[in-house]
């Protein structure tokens, strides 16, 4: 009986990002595996940050789930989010970002703020995600959310 080493890379990109709006304060979103696995889904990072320019917030989730919350968002707001997968062997490249908007209207009007909170998965936490280039394809947010809630997002 022989043994033989697998050559475990990173996974591909994250594809397929959907968010769906679960309170004004609460946004669920789900992905699809990596076409590209390249080994077994470890975790996966789902990022997210209303300034691009600031610290991005993350939740861990474990790799055999393909969906998680994002609990305690700021109402009335825009928030960028992508997902990252990893393997034994490293974490692949980040989705292209989508762009989510939670309901209700912003209690100030301040333009960011800090929320450290996690959910639906893991643990929460902060990391320094690059900034997307603006050339990304799935950008728009679901515009059905807004329909399906009798509200319209511009």
């Amino acid at each position: 009986m022989g043994f033989y080493k697998r050559n475990v890379t990173v996974p591909g990109k994250v594809e397929g990002l959907q968010w769906f709006l679960e309170n004004n304060t609460k946004v669920r979103i789900v992905w699809e595996e990596p076409t590209n696995i390249n080994g077994i889904i470890q975790n996966y990072i789902v990022a997210y940050t209303i300034n691009l320019t600031t610290t991005w917030n993350n939740v861990t989730v474990s790799g055999n789930k393909r969906t998680t919350n994002l609990p305690g968002l700021a109402p009335g707001k825009r928030y960028f989010v992508m997902v990252q997968a990893a393997t034994n062997a490293g974490y692949g490249k980040p989705s292209n970002p989508i762009i989510v908007f939670t309901g209700g209207t912003s209690r100030n009007n301040s333009n960011g703020g800090s929320n450290n909170s996690g959910g639906g998965g893991g643990g929460g936490g902060t990391s320094k995600v690059p900034a997307p280039s603006g050339n990304e394809k799935n950008s728009k947010p679901d515009q059905s959310l807004g329909e399906r809630n009798g509200q319209t997002w511009v």
